[in-house]
């Protein structure tokens, strides 16, 4: 059984070009996995794969990573914070008297 491509017609493509042209949604949109999922079930209403695996792929939560990747940020943020702290003062004059 052969299966059916995604987009055959390009309605897909089309109705993210749409999208990204509407000055009420625009680029950001993209980025947005609750409107795009809306937008695209409304505009493909005969096309569920393409109008609902944008969702899938796109989590409106950050999860676990997200608190792991802010205490990184920290971390790092703390590390160059100490780093500066203790540098020499000579070495932090270029070119001095």
């Amino acid at each position: 059984m052969t299966s059916m491509p995604w987009d055959a017609q390009g309605g897909a493509q089309a109705a993210l070009r749409i999208i990204v042209a509407n000055p009420r949604h625009g680029p950001a949109a993209l980025s947005n996995a609750k409107t795009m999922t809306n937008l695209l079930k409304d505009m493909l209403p005969d096309a569920p794969r393409e109008s609902s695996e944008f969702y899938v792929q796109s989590p409106d939560h950050a999860g676990p990573g997200g608190a792991v990747g802010i205490l990184g940020g920290l971390l790092l943020l703390a590390a160059g914070l100490i780093a500066a702290a203790s540098r020499p003062a000579s070495a932090a004059v270029a070119g001095g008297p």
